[in-house]
C-alpha cells in the first residue's frame, strides 16, 4: 500500500507523517509513505505510480490541493482523498473531487485516526485483490487496480498497466474467459472486444468504436460490445458519487 503525503509546509508534512507512522504502527498495516513538499512532484509521481490513499493540502502554490485532487480523479475514481488544510472556506469547492474526509490543521490525532480507522479496512481488501501472471520472467502479481486493460493474442495475455508498463503472459492452457472471471465479478472490468477487457476506473472517453483510458491508451469497442460497455460506464460513474 502507497500513501502520498502532499503539503508545501515541512512542518505539517512531517507531522502528518508521523501521525501516519503511528497509525500505522498501532494497527500493524504495511505502507509506504511518500512525502511531497510541491504539488508537481505529485503530479509527475502519479504518471508512473499508484497511491491507495493521498492526504493533501489545499493551499499550495502553483497548483492547490483541489486541483491536485481533480488530477486524481481522472486517473483513479476509487482512491481515497483527505484534504488537511487551515481554512474552512474550501470545503465546498473540494466536493466535486470526492474527498473521503476534510480536516482542519493543527490536524487533530483523534479525528485522523477516526477516518483511517473507517477506511483502512477497505484499503487492505484492495491489496488483497490480485491476478497471478505467469510471463518469461516468471510469476508476476499484478494488483486489480494496476491493470488498464488486457488484450487475448494467440493464447497469450498482454497486460497495459498503471505504471504504463507492459506485461505479456506465457502460453495460456485456459480460456481468456476463464482466465478472466476473477476481474469481471468485481463489475470493475468489462469487456470491449472478444478479445479485450479494460479497467473502467481508467476510462476517459467512450465511442461506438473505441474507448479511451487513462495516458489516451485507445482499446477497440466491438459494435456487439457497446451497450454493455456503456451501461457499465454509466453504473461505475453513479456508483462514485458518495462514501461511506
Amino acid at each position: 500500500m502507497r500513501i502520498a503525503i502532499c503539503d508545501d509546509n515541512p512542518a505539517d508534512a512531517r507531522h502528518v507523517k508521523e501521525l501516519m507512522e503511528q497509525f500505522l504502527h498501532a494497527h500493524q498495516y504495511a505502507a509506504e509513505i511518500h512525502l511531497f513538499l510541491h504539488p508537481d512532484e505529485l503530479l509527475a509521481t502519479m504518471e508512473h505510480t499508484r497511491f491507495s490513499l493521498y492526504l493533501l493540502d489545499i493551499l499550495m502554490p502553483m497548483v492547490n490541493g483541489i486541483e491536485a485532487g481533480r488530477s486524481i480523479r481522472l486517473l483513479d475514481r476509487t482512491t481515497q482523498i483527505i484534504y488537511v488544510t487551515g481554512e474552512a472556506r474550501f470545503a465546498l469547492e473540494s466536493f466535486d473531487t470526492n474527498p473521503t474526509t476534510y480536516l482542519l490543521k493543527p490536524v487533530d490525532a483523534p479525528k485522523l485516526f477516526a477516518t483511517l480507522e473507517r477506511i483502512f479496512p477497505r484499503l487492505s481488501a484492495e491489496e488483497t485483490r490480485v491476478i497471478t501472471v505467469k510471463s518469461s520472467k516468471g510469476l508476476r502479481v499484478l494488483h486489480f487496480s494496476e491493470i488498464l486493460c488486457c488484450e487475448y493474442r494467440a493464447h497469450t495475455l498482454h497486460f497495459t498497466l498503471f505504471s504504463g508498463a507492459k506485461l505479456e503472459s506465457k502460453y495460456l492452457s485456459q480460456s481468456f474467459s476463464e482466465y478472466i472471471a476473477p476481474l469481471m465479478e468485481t463489475g470493475e472490468f468489462v469487456k470491449t472486444h472478444e478479445s479485450f477487457i479494460i479497467n473502467l476506473g481508467y476510462l476517459t472517453h467512450l465511442s461506438p468504436t473505441t474507448a479511451t483510458l487513462k495516458g489516451e491508451l485507445k482499446v477497440p469497442v466491438s459494435r456487439n460490445h457497446y451497450a454493455a460497455v456503456r451501461d457499465a460506464y454509466l453504473t461505475s460513474r453513479l456508483g462514485t458519487g458518495t462514501r461511506d
